[in-house]
């Protein structure tokens, strides 16, 4: 499949149905570090949940660096393929099963990993889909019993498509990179300001808006009593006679074109009201971190670009006060819609990007990260849109890679969510707009 991009961690049910259709075929990877294809029949076997927790393990022991090349630093163990492709299916697994054959060979702070069921497309059969976290630079995952074909206290790792017990010489490497890590992974901090907006209630926003005018349109007889909306007369908005008749017909032309572009109109709106992102990234240490390249990734949401209520024509942007410009009606002075497939470069070393309609990834690129002077990135640039109007908060995950260090740096942050009509300069525009 040309489209999937393997660097990339898939998202939603679409992305991982990509993921293994891909996977499966004849153009798909075979088994690597990051892949490894099982028959359901392991289950069946004594040792199997121990060789599942021995990918585990080892999946989790792998070089920082070569593993963010596939799936965002991921790795996949798919249950339910023979070793020649052919899908043989699963049956019922959920993470409770996976948990009690797993656990007992895993440490308390992981490896982690999630499970997901995945409809093969063009067959009748699902496959089981374990994703392990990326490797953590300065952490080396211990086989934690014995049994299973595992040993108490062996460290595994990955080797072309197979796990097994490390030999002296990868334990030395992978030891001394953790070792040094240690004292790099706390100097680095990233933080972000603000919120991503829920679009609860927008919709009905817009509705309510429509039906107003429509109510207030035909209650209009007189041009001395123009309405609150600044409506011109109804004779004039409407005619009379069969000329009524047509005007009728065009304001509700004028209502459908509305509702369809609302999604534009309204994305144009959030970045009116919302405040942007604010970013910083600090290094904490001693000495200056040469060429950083830190990856921020915003999951379940998507950027629109901020705009200064001060510059923009917020009542022509999506609730104009006019509809007797011309024959249909339409916004008038309307601004043009955001363009999400890609947003504009920004002339300086940050890139922002929607990666898929689930995730936002930035791009943060300055010439160098020095002690006690934190790269400060204002609020001005984008403002994010939670996708689950019903979250309350987003998961942010982050990566930074710098000249002359080993490995990559990772960490987890959280963004709360809210309402964007509860942002404090909504209501005031708002209501001084449709009341």
């Amino acid at each position: 499949m040309t489209g999937f991009d393997p660097s990339r961690l898939p998202t939603g049910a679409e992305g991982w149905d990509e993921l293994v259709t891909w996977v499966l075929s004849p153009q798909g990877p075979g088994e690597s570090d990051w892949l490894e294809l099982k028959s359901a029949q392991l289950l069946e076997n004594k040792n199997g949940w121990g060789r599942v927790a021995r990918f585990m393990l080892g999946a989790a022991n792998r070089d920082p660096a070569a593993a963010s090349r596939y799936l965002e630093g991921r790795a996949v163990l798919i249950l339910g393929v023979e070793d020649d492709k052919t899908v043989t299916g699963v049956g019922d697994i959920d993470p409770a099963h996976v948990q009690d054959g797993t656990g007992k060979y895993l440490d308390v702070d992981g490896p982690r990993w999630e499970l997901r069921r995945v409809p093969v497309s063009g067959s009748d059969h699902s496959v089981a889909v374990i994703e392990v976290q990326p490797p953590e630079l300065d952490k080396v995952f211990v086989c934690q019993d014995t049994g299973g074909g595992n040993r108490s206290g062996a460290v595994y790792v990955r080797r072309m498509g197979q796990t097994a017990e490390a030999d002296y010489g990868e334990m030395k490497t992978r030891l001394q990179a953790a070792a040094s890590a240690r004292s790099i992974r706390a100097d680095i901090e990233v933080e972000l300001t603000g919120a991503a907006y829920s679009l609860a209630g927008m919709d009905e926003l817009n509705d309510a808006y429509i039906e107003a005018l429509m109510t207030e349109a035909r209650m209009r007889h007189d041009g001395d009593n123009a309405g609150r909306l600044g409506l011109a007369s109804y004779s004039s908005l409407f005619g009379t006679g069969p000329d009524r008749l047509e005007a009728v017909e065009r304001f509700d032309r004028w209502a459908v074109e509305r509702r369809g572009d609302w999604p534009e109109r309204r994305d144009t709106l959030v970045g009116l009201l919302g405040q942007g992102v604010g970013m910083t990234v600090s290094n904490k240490g001693s000495r200056v971190l040469e060429a950083p390249a830190v990856r921020i990734t915003v999951r379940q949401a998507r950027a629109v670009v901020w705009r200064d209520p001060a510059e923009d024509t917020l009542r022509h942007s999506a609730f104009p006060s006019s509809m007797a410009s011309n024959e249909y009606l339409p916004y008038v002075g309307a601004l043009d819609p955001v363009d999400l497939a890609g947003v504009s470069p920004l002339g300086y070393p940050l890139e922002w990007e929607n990666t898929d309609p689930d995730s936002v990834t930035v791009e943060f690129q300055p010439s160098a990260l020095r002690p006690g002077q934190p790269s400060k990135i204002d609020p001005d640039d984008y403002v994010l849109i939670a996708v689950d109007t019903h979250a309350e908060r987003v998961i942010v995950e982050w990566s930074a890679t710098f000249r002359d260090v080993e490995g990559v740096l990772r960490g987890e942050i959280t963004l709360p969510v809210v309402p964007i009509l509860d942002a404090p300069q909504a209501r005031q525009h708002l209501d001084s707009l449709i009341v």
